[in-house]
Order: structure tokens, then C-alpha cells, then sequence
């Protein structure tokens, strides 16, 4: 039975400032007898409950469950927060162990499309002047437009190809840019430290 069920006994205590348990046992003060239908019943529920607490005259103390001592500490906090939050940023497919955790984070929501370019906050409500990209000022600033698209962003790529020594660099989405890293001929390693460099610029 929920906890709040039982407030009603609060307006029934002749005094709320006093030990209701003593000797083991516990000492009820009514303001009127507790003997009827539903009021009776919760009381009965309620004895039950306390029937399993156990009190001692040691002082109170206070545990934080979430770490491994007992005690409270900002690195048990952070680290129960990031285990509840990260897993929604970042799936299985994006996730790199040879990857920052704030790069992996940023790829997270990359895939996910929650990043806080001018057509997301534009579809979200807020009013902006304009959701043309703030580079180059001709097209939307979509999340493909800013990475992969935009004159300066392809001027990058054709840098990055020709540092790389990739024939073929073609990216217009992140979901391409996963297949086309998957696809460069080579060795795994090749693979993996192509995906490190670009994912590194992003």
C-alpha cells in the first residue's frame, strides 16, 4: 500500500512531536478511537508494515547505494548518470572504444540527429533569423549541409582524401560516411584509423 495512504493518522495524533515507540512496542495517541471500515483497515496494514521494522538506538545514518562503500562521492554520481544517459547517445554502431568518450557522445548524437544546428532549433520552436548555414549562407544548415556538404566541408574532405591517399571520398550523410569507411580497401587497421581521423574532426 502507498506510503501516502497512511497520512491520514497525522491528523489523527493528539501530538506530532513525540516518540510513538517505546519498550519495544509501539504507543498509538488518538484523538479518537481507530475502530472502523477503511480506517481501521489501513491502520491494520500499516501495523503490519512496522511489524517487519527493526530500530535501534544507534544514530542515524545515511548510505548512498549507488556507491561501492556506502558513502556519497561526485565520481559514483557521474558515473551513474553517464550509465543511464550514454547508452541513448550512442548505440552499439557508434560507440569506439579508441575514441574520447566526448567524441563518441558527439557521434551519438550525430547519428541521432540532436545536434543544435539552425533547422533543429527551427523545428523545435525557437525563433532564429534565418536556418541558412552560417558558412557559406546559401543552404539550409542541416546537419549533412555543415558536415558534408558545405563548400568548406568538402574543401576539407578533398583534403583529408589526398592526405589519406583515398581514391574516393564520398560522403553525403553520416550514414554514408560509416559505409564508406567500411568500404576503403585495406587492412582493418587502415579501417579503424581512417574512422579515428575523420570521426576525430568532427
Amino acid at each position: 500500500m502507498p506510503s501516502w495512504k497512511w497520512n491520514i493518522y497525522l491528523f489523527l495524533e493528539r501530538s506530532l512531536a513525540c516518540d510513538r515507540y517505546n519498550a519495544g512496542s509501539w504507543n498509538w495517541q488518538w484523538i479518537r478511537p481507530v475502530a472502523c471500515g477503511r480506517t481501521e483497515s489501513m491502520l491494520q496494514s500499516l501495523q503490519l508494515v512496522l511489524a517487519d521494522v527493526t530500530l535501534s538506538s544507534s544514530p542515524d545514518l545515511g548510505k548512498w547505494h549507488i556507491g561501492y562503500d556506502g558513502s556519497f562521492t561526485v565520481a559514483s554520481t557521474h558515473t551513474h548518470v553517464d550509465n543511464l544517459i550514454l547508452p541513448s547517445l550512442a548505440s552499439s554502431k557508434t560507440w569506439t572504444t579508441c575514441l574520447p568518450r566526448k567524441v563518441n557522445i558527439f557521434l551519438g548524437r550525430f547519428d541521432l540527429d540532436r545536434l543544435p544546428q539552425c533547422l533543429n532549433l527551427s523545428k523545435h520552436g525557437m525563433e532564429i533569423d534565418s536556418i541558412l548555414c552560417s558558412i557559406c549562407n546559401k543552404n539550409v544548415e542541416s546537419v549533412e549541409h555543415i558536415f558534408f556538404s558545405c563548400e568548406v566541408a568538402s574543401q576539407i574532405w578533398h583534403m583529408v582524401r589526398i592526405w589519406c591517399n583515398i581514391t574516393y571520398l564520398a560522403m553525403p550523410s553520416y550514414t554514408d560516411w560509416r559505409s564508406c569507411v567500411e568500404n576503403v580497401s585495406g587492412s582493418s587497421v587502415k579501417k579503424k584509423r581512417l574512422f579515428v581521423i575523420i570521426a576525430s574532426m568532427f
